[in-house]
């Protein structure tokens, strides 16, 4: 911009003299142009300014961890005349981290007078959880590049960058799998001893007990009928995930802190162990308990782990849950923290390391 305005105002100092030496009337028409040229283009890039119109869409609004996420931004020239450059700088907020990344964007295809153009930007989702994307101003230049004007624009929106779930072993002991606790449920696909629940009414076989024998139905059909009771569904293990931040630097564990979290808790359901999660809200100003017993519990708590914030006071979690849940019994219980301690019955048995979580997570061993 500086080497184009020294070739203006050269050429205007060399025409001025020019015209006053020499009394040539080209010379100083020329003079003249230059000088209407000047305002001409600032009057022009007021009215694009005014004219222009930017928007930004984001076709999904989440995307895996590491892989890329596209944003397009679309520019409508209105103007029956063509454009100088536009640039905007888009800044991308980690909501777990508070990290700041600046992407730009050019609209240099959208130049052309009457277009409507689509121009697509590339950003990363290198830690999950929820991204802010937003631009507060683009900058519109005058076809010579001598003027740069702002605008300003109020282009917002969120992403949301998935944890990515690591392998991590885990052993269940016959008294957690049999752990006969407080439910609310019966499994819907396997028989049990729950009396006060009812899994399915069939024929009477031989070896069933007597006090099975459904005996209004058995009337009505002359035929032996049973009623085979339900099984009940326990959670069997809690998983505590515990946001206190004991120093500025743990808050940047917050992500590593919930893919950890999410991988102990597939490891459980892999071995088919039924198990509940906590977290205190720190917006709500309450516990949460996100009970998991199919792959598709994780994919709901996890949108509610993408909302969490760390806090600054130490709270004991398993008191708080007995308070606020008298009756919620547990035989086990898992316990995460930001400092990447991972620890049952309060030993430690691992330890998850944001720069390497595969590694990390590969070597805990959970024995619950």
């Amino acid at each position: 911009m500086m080497i184009r305005w020294m070739i203006y105002l050269g050429l205007l100092i060399f025409a001025a003299y020019e015209s006053v030496v020499f009394e040539d009337a080209a010379v100083t028409m020329f003079f003249v142009a230059a000088l209407l040229l000047f305002v001409l283009l600032l009057l022009l890039l007021l009215i694009q300014r005014q004219m222009l119109k930017v928007s930004m869409k984001i076709p999904v609004p989440a995307a895996e961890k590491n892989k890329g996420v596209q944003l397009l931004f679309r520019l409508e020239n209105r103007l029956p005349f063509l454009i100088g450059s536009i640039h905007a700088e888009i800044i991308c907020l980690s909501h777990f981290t508070g990290k700041k990344e600046k992407y730009a964007v050019s609209f240099d295809n959208g130049r052309k007078q009457g277009t409507a153009v689509t121009t697509v930007c590339q950003i990363s989702g290198d830690n999950c959880g929820k991204m802010h994307v937003f631009a507060g101003r683009i900058r519109i230049w005058d076809i010579f590049h001598l003027f740069c004007l702002t605008k300003k624009v109020n282009l917002t929106g969120e992403i949301t960058i998935l944890p990515q779930i690591y392998d991590t072993a885990a052993a269940i002991s016959e008294g957690v799998r049999h752990f006969a606790g407080e439910t609310e449920e019966d499994e819907p696909e396997a028989a049990g001893h729950d009396a006060s629940q009812t899994y399915q009414i069939r024929p009477y076989r031989p070896g069933d007990r007597l006090q099975t024998v459904h005996w209004k139905l058995t009337a009505r059909n002359d035929e032996l009928y049973v009623r085979e009771a339900g099984e009940p569904i326990c959670l069997a293990v809690g998983i505590f995930i515990d946001f206190y931040a004991a120093s500025k630097a743990e808050k940047q564990h917050m992500a590593a802190l919930i893919e950890a979290a999410l991988s102990v808790s597939n490891a459980l359901l892999e071995q088919n162990c039924r198990h509940f999660i906590v977290w205190y809200d720190l917006e709500g100003r309450h516990l949460c308990k996100q009970r998991i017993s199919k792959i598709e519990d994780i994919y709901e708590v996890t949108g509610y782990l993408m909302s969490a914030a760390c806090y600054d006071e130490n709270m004991d979690l398993k008191v708080m849950y007995k308070e606020a849940f008298p009756y919620g019994l547990y035989a086990a219980d898992i316990t995460l923290r930001l400092s990447g301690d991972i620890l049952t019955a309060d030993e430690p048995v691992g330890h998850f390391d944001e720069k390497d979580m595969e590694t990390s997570m590969r070597k805990c061993m959970l024995r619950v």
